[in-house]
């Protein structure tokens, strides 16, 4: 499910669960029924992973808003997929 129109407030990279958990400003509406609405993750395995992670990390930076798209979940948190 797509959201819309937040900011990123942190970017935390966990190499043994090789993932990186990104916090957001303001909670999310993902639908996908996750414990945590202000966090998404971003699989280091996911194909696109160097692109997204630099356009997250330039958006970071830059603080603008970003919307995205989660599938599923990882624990708690919603999976970062486009």
């Amino acid at each position: 499910m797509v959201f819309y129109n937040t900011k990123i407030a942190a970017i935390t990279i966990y190499d043994s669960w090789n993932m990186l958990i990104i916090e957001l400003k303001s909670p999310v509406a993902t639908g996908e029924g996750c414990a945590l609405s202000n966090q998404i993750v971003l699989q280091k395995n996911h194909y696109m992973f160097k692109e997204m992670y630099a356009a997250l990390l330039s958006a970071f930076l830059a603080q603008t808003m970003i919307s995205s798209w989660a599938n599923g979940c990882n624990g708690s948190y919603p999976n970062l997929t486009r």
